[in-house]
């Protein structure tokens, strides 16, 4: 029976209501517990600025009461807030300068060590030439060479400062990072993000909530901790102030993004003078920016800009945690700085912090030689499972055939897991429908090679399962009595709790009396299940009296599972049932209340995992 029927590839205007797409829709992927659809659209109109003309990734909320179906909000994910390197200020602080030329500033008092300034930023931020950022090709003790001449020559009322984009950390534990010859201001960096770009915890994107002048402290701790091989840089999100503005500029001295990196972005003055004005970069400097047309009126002091990372490319094939706190996608789109390969990549998307993080790269943060198209996501998002052509992302790969690659954003780490039970590579390419456990131990996978399994004779595509742990490599699609089907198999997915794997296979030998001639779906159970995985990380918020119930999930473990409250407590008046998972009640308090749920399956020995969880009940 039908209940209700809606159309949620919508957006929302000012009043709420919803707005219908002018584009073509597709691709839908949506969460277990129903309450998150993404899926890919060309529509502009969906959110507002979507004016690239390229498909997109969306993310729709979804409510139900009383029956019907109805659209919280929608979220474009496939785009990139200005996540411009914020400088980390080296010890020289503010200079005046007494030394200058066409592509040199300095002072004569400066004590500097050669070169060692190199590859990093001077901006020039009071004087002449203010507004101005070049990178830093040479130095002296004295005197800065830079790659390029300035626009405005600097002279002895120019006031120069030194800014590096990347830190390489000799301070660290687990849950600070920080440089000796940093010279931050305390608290400057506070909300904003550090990133460990390269080295130990590579991938890792954490909260400041303190800094002194050498060290940031973050929330959560690091997993694993930094050493002194772990390169950091900071990141601002979204906003910047105004420190400089003329009629075609606009500047903001703690940026350094790449040269002409946000060239044909859109930047728009969001509050203060000018505010509302929309343009598009023609160039820009580490932190300046070129607009196509005047300001009118100039920004100033007041004003605060927003840079948005929207691009000409497209995104595709959307796939979702379970709770929808992370959304991947592969895009044409250069969505991250390291992105500099000019094929497709793989993104994961935040759709919280409107953060978007490249996945198809190699251990050394280097994006892929090659294009890469997204397979699936663990439970928690911390495994990307991707196909890619590239040859570099792990070594010895020579076989010229696609492969299915493994990242893991906490190590920093990718694998190839398109490989034989003796770990060498296959012959064949591999689709890129393939399936991943919500633990990360099984990978489910089509492929043409004829070497991963012995006795491998049909020379067509088979279903593989891949166990990380073992490791080893089974072929799923056999025919009656272990022999080669007699055709291909293809389409490969699996179940979260790694129990199942679903294909479909033109072979008529796989079960008895398959005298259809025609392909249908196949059903092989693995007799493996990862450990159990909590997938809510947010619960519908409470209202003070009013009847409440929430459904805590997982996926894993032998059942029956077994839930219990092992830290915090829940609002008074909400009772969690150990046996669903199900917290219900009614709330008798207004409040935020955080707690851990833990979760326990029947294996022996147990297995279990917890989370913890905040619900915020309203008046």
């Amino acid at each position: 029976m039908v209940i209700d029927t809606a159309r949620v590839s919508v957006g929302l205007d000012s009043a709420g209501d919803p707005i219908q797409s002018k584009g073509l829709s597709n691709l839908p992927v949506i969460t277990p517990d129903g309450r998150f659809v993404a899926y890919h659209s060309q529509g502009a109109g969906l959110v507002e600025g979507d004016g690239n003309g390229a498909f997109d990734i969306f993310l729709t909320e979804i409510q139900f009461s009383g029956g019907v179906i109805s659209v919280v909000r929608t979220q474009r994910v496939s785009t990139r807030k200005s996540t411009v390197g914020v400088q980390l200020m080296v010890n020289l602080g503010d200079t005046l300068a007494d030394i200058s030329g066409n592509r040199l500033i300095g002072n004569s008092t400066l004590t500097m060590t050669v070169d060692e300034h190199k590859g990093r930023v001077a901006k020039i931020v009071a004087g002449t030439g203010v507004g101005q950022g070049r990178l830093i090709e040479s130095n002296t003790a004295t005197t800065l060479t830079m790659s390029s001449g300035w626009a405005i020559n600097p002279d002895t009322t120019s006031v120069f400062r030194i800014a590096t984009r990347e830190q390489t950390a000799d301070i660290f534990s687990a849950s600070t990072i920080g440089h000796s010859g940093l010279a931050m201001t305390a608290g400057e960096h506070v909300g904003r993000q550090v990133d460990i770009f390269s080295g130990t915890g590579h991938g890792q994107r954490q909260l400041i909530t303190a800094n002194d002048a050498t060290t940031l402290t973050v929330t959560p701790d690091w997993d694993p901790v930094p050493d002194d091989t772990s390169v950091f840089r900071v990141v601002a999100l979204a906003d910047h102030p105004v420190d400089f503005a003329d009629e075609r500029n606009v500047a903001s001295f703690n940026l350094a993004s790449g040269f002409n990196e946000l060239s044909s972005r859109r930047l728009e003055i969001i509050s203060g003078t000018g505010a509302g004005q929309v343009r598009t970069i023609q160039v820009n400097d580490p932190m300046s920016f070129f607009v196509d047309s005047d300001w009118d009126p100039i920004p100033d002091s007041t004003s605060v800009f927003r840079i948005y990372a929207e691009g000409s490319g497209s995104s595709f094939r959307p796939r979702l945690t379970p709770d929808a706190s992370l959304v991947g996608f592969h895009s044409d789109n250069v969505l991250a700085s390291e992105d500099v390969n000019v094929v497709p990549d793989i993104y994961l998307a935040d759709p919280a912090t409107g953060l978007t993080f490249l996945q198809s790269m190699d251990d050394a943060g280097t994006a892929a030689n090659g294009p890469s198209n997204i397979s699936a996501l663990s439970g928690d998002g911390n495994l990307v499972l991707f196909n890619s052509s590239a040859t570099k992302l792990v070594a010895d790969d020579d076989n010229l055939v696609s492969d299915l690659f493994l990242h893991d954003r906490t190590a920093g780490t990718t694998v190839r897991v398109s490989l034989a039970d003796d770990d060498s590579e296959g012959d064949g390419f591999v689709d890129v429908a393939a399936g991943l456990s919500g633990g990360g131990r099984l990978v489910a996978f089509s492929s043409l090679a004829s070497n991963l399994v012995a006795d491998d004779r049909n020379d067509a595509r088979d279903i593989f399962l891949r166990d990380l742990l073992a490791p080893s490599t089974t072929r799923l699609s056999l025919g009656m009595g272990g022999i080669n089907p007699d055709s291909e198999s293809f389409d490969t997915a699996m179940s979260l709790d790694g129990t199942t794997i679903a294909f479909t296979s033109a072979a008529s030998n796989l079960v008895a009396n398959d005298t259809g001639k025609t392909s249908d779906i196949f059903l092989v159970t693995t007799g493996i299940s990862d450990p159990p995985i909590i997938v809510v990380s947010t619960l519908p918020a409470p209202r003070r009296g009013t009847p409440y119930a929430a459904a805590l999930a997982a996926v894993g473990g032998t059942p029956p599972l077994f839930w219990t409250l092992t830290e915090g407590a829940l609002p008074p008046g909400l009772f969690l049932d150990p046996g669903t998972g199900s917290i219900s009640g009614l709330p008798q308090r207004a409040g935020s209340y955080s707690f851990t749920v833990s979760v326990m399956d029947s294996d022996r020995p147990t297995r279990q995992a917890s989370r913890t969880l905040t619900l915020v009940v309203k008046p």
